[in-house]
């Protein structure tokens, strides 16, 4: 796998927790906005560097 593969892969989960995040704690009215797209984009930042290093670090 290629770097630019891992990158894209981080990317895409990246995206996806942050959209699935953010919707879910307005549609619930958990938090206001700009909390839930604070929230959303810390923890999918995280998620997403965490899931490049688990890529960059595996064995083929």
């Amino acid at each position: 796998m290629k770097l630019l593969e891992k990158a894209i892969y981080a990317v895409v989960l990246f995206l996806v927790v942050y959209t699935l995040l953010s919707i879910t704690l307005r549609v619930f009215a958990w938090t206001s906005i700009y909390t839930s797209h604070l929230i959303g984009g810390v923890v999918a930042t995280v998620a997403g560097v965490l899931f490049f290093m688990y890529l960059l670090i595996k064995k083929q």
